[in-house]
């Protein structure tokens, strides 16, 4: 096997356009921005939320065998450009260039990935999606209403199509719609400012707040509607609510990630208020939330005649610790029957370094 070795490759981060680097935590807490070029046996291929994984072998020029480790976007997001769970198998000896990590340990960000002959480095592919892979976008119709009459919004909601903007600012695959930061107060402002991503503890799988999951998050969310309550499940985390129906809200109850929630309908609309949430992080970038942020959730069906049934979601959050007023985020989902969701299998990176 030809012996491999680490280098260090003049490019800028912007500069990987073709890439796969959108890891669902920041990269800044693991990675540095100098980029690195590796080589090696690939031993496993980990296609799951909340990101890919390649793992492989790196043979030094001593001989010696270093297992490395890539690390890519929520296999969601890869399943869209194409990506499968065969896309990489073991045995096949590959290229990887990416972000470097900070502590120094055997990981890349997964930016560019080739395979090539180990015998003479010539190229044989490069690694991207299959060309004949169909998008797995809503473009179906769903029926507006339930048999007893209730809107209808079951079924799995995914991203739109392409990214940016939909009418009316709604969030399709690029972000929250309004796409403006908390308003923080002084409190929120120092808060935020302390955030260190190296200490986010979603990188070391702990699971996220509310708002993470169920606001910021573009990722599909899958919705069942019962006699009684509201199932919620969200792909990227894999967490799921069981949300009763015109339940009161409890004014003091155990504080958790997800809080405890109450729906209620309002004509064609879905209304989920909730609270005892725990501080938590609502992004990769920080912007901390307290212990005292309470939630009004609303779905309404918003279809699109050339696509099919959309959901146009909207999450108002109230803090009077941190937030002068409302922060409000929004999207829009299209319904995707059958869609099917990737298992979460999150693994702490040795990256991570802990609080303290």
């Amino acid at each position: 096997m030809k012996q491999c070795t680490v280098a260090a490759l003049a490019l800028a981060v912007s500069g990987m356009a073709a890439g796969v680097v959108n890891a669902h935590h920041s990269a800044a807490a693991a990675f540095t921005t100098n980029i690195i070029e590796v080589e090696g046996t690939v031993t496993d291929f980990n296609f799951t939320n909340p990101h890919i994984e390649v793992f492989f072998d790196v043979v030094g020029e001593d001989g010696e065998v270093t297992e490395w480790r890539a690390s890519g976007s929520a296999a969601n997001l890869m399943r869209r450009r194409g990506w499968t769970a065969q896309t990489v198998q073991p045995g096949q000896y590959m290229r990887i260039s990416g972000r470097e990590a900070r502590n120094g340990v055997p990981m890349v960000l997964l930016g560019n990935m080739s395979e090539v002959d180990p015998a003479d480095g010539f190229l044989v592919r490069v690694v991207e999606g299959e060309s004949d892979y169909v998008e797995p976008v809503g473009a179906a119709p769903l029926a507006l209403t339930l048999d007893d009459g209730r809107p209808n919004f079951t079924g799995a909601w995914t991203m739109g199509p392409g990214g940016g903007m939909a009418a009316g600012g709604m969030g399709m695959g690029g972000g929250p719609g309004d796409r403006t930061p908390p308003p923080y107060n002084e409190a929120g402002t120092t808060a935020a400012a302390v955030f260190d991503p190296v200490s986010d503890p979603v990188v070391a799988c702990e699971p996220p707040g509310l708002v993470r999951q169920a606001a910021f998050t573009p990722h599909p969310v899958r919705m069942t509607q019962l006699d009684d309550r509201i199932i919620l499940e969200y792909e990227e985390y894999g967490g799921r609510r069981e949300i009763l129906l015109d339940a009161p809200l409890p004014g003091d109850v155990e504080h958790t990630h997800l809080g405890y929630s109450t729906a209620r309908y309002e004509g064609d609309t879905l209304v989920i208020e909730s609270g005892g949430l725990l501080e938590n992080y609502t992004s990769p970038n920080g912007n901390p939330v307290s212990n005292q942020t309470t939630t009004i959730e609303t779905f309404r069906r918003m279809d699109d005649p050339d696509i099919g049934a959309a959901l146009a979601l909207e999450t108002i959050i109230t803090d009077p610790v941190y937030l002068t007023g409302p922060w409000t985020l929004r999207w829009l989902k299209y319904y995707t029957p059958d869609y099917e969701f990737i298992p979460v299998d999150c693994r702490v990176p040795p990256v991570y370094q802990p609080p303290g």
